[in-house]
């Protein structure tokens, strides 16, 4: 039924691309910049068997109601600020691109803590520079 639901869902008018498990799974080296992200987000044993991405600026896809998404590759819905403040924190700004994964390792850092043992990210340096 994979291939079934999945020419269904391409025949939507806001759906971009459909990926199924074993697409995704069977991605490897340099993916595309979409498939990487479904693949960040992406776990076997929990995750569900067919994904799909709207067209840009396009919400409330089969029938859904939804005003936001976050949930799309695309920068108006994925680019986010972040802010760290406090006492030895640097005073500054930047506009470099930094992905969530650098958060845990970064405040962990700041905490004197040890850094989380699946996280992948790494230490954003500028917030230990004075």
């Amino acid at each position: 039924y994979v291939d079934l639901i999945k020419r269904f869902l391409l025949e939507e008018e806001g759906v971009h691309t459909v990926f199924d498990k074993s697409t995704l799974q069977s991605y490897s080296g340099k993916s595309p910049h979409i498939v990487q992200m479904m693949q960040n987000g992406f776990f076997a044993k929990r995750s569900g068997d067919i994904f799909f991405i709207s067209k840009p600026g396009w919400l409330g896809v089969l029938g859904s109601s939804s005003k936001t998404g976050h949930g799309t590759p695309y920068s108006y819905d994925s680019h986010v600020p972040i802010i760290f403040y406090g006492k030895n924190v640097p005073s500054g700004e930047s506009v470099k691109k930094v992905a969530v994964t650098n958060i845990a390792p970064s405040i962990s850092m700041m905490c004197r803590v040890m850094l989380p043992s699946g996280s992948d990210g790494v230490v954003l340096e500028e917030l230990f520079e004075k």
